[in-house]
């Protein structure tokens, strides 16, 4: 009997290590290439793809260095700016960022003359406008559906 529990916990353990995994994130740089071939390209969060995130980030936010935090993990990021007057996005940028002290949305922006949007999130690929549009639909639903039943 004993061994037949070591053997359930141990099997239990090598699926729960197995299933664990790093967040993975859109990651492209520009408004073409996010609308267009690096549409889809994911990648696994690292210090080195986070790194290359950060430099993208820097000219909109300040004291973002500061902020970083390298011990709580990752989230996505998805930041778009668009100068005042202009007709269509300038910049975009999606990809892995450490965790931020303050919510990254929330961080003081560089002083700019136009509107800069900004999604922070931690499941995976969660920073791709369509993902995150259809768990907003469904929530949404969700709570109507359930006010009407309550």
């Amino acid at each position: 009997m004993m061994s037949q529990i070591k053997c359930a916990i141990v099997v239990l353990v090598l699926v729960a290590v197995g299933t664990a995994s790093a967040l993975v994130c859109i990651q492209c740089s520009g408004v073409n290439a996010c609308r267009g071939a690096d549409r889809y390209k994911t990648v696994t969060c690292d210090r080195n793809n986070s790194d290359a995130t950060a430099v993208l980030l820097r000219p909109y936010l300040k004291d973002l260095n500061a902020s970083l935090e390298y011990d709580k993990g990752y989230q996505c990021t998805n930041y778009t700016y668009i100068p005042t007057g202009a007709a269509d996005l300038t910049d975009m940028v999606k990809g892995c960022l450490l965790k931020t002290k303050t919510g990254l949305c929330n961080m003081e922006k560089n002083p700019l003359n136009g509107n800069l949007t900004c999604i922070s999130c931690t499941m995976d690929k969660c920073n791709g406008a369509g993902e995150l549009m259809w768990s907003t639909l469904l929530l949404i639903g969700g709570l109507v559906i359930s006010s009407i039943v309550a």
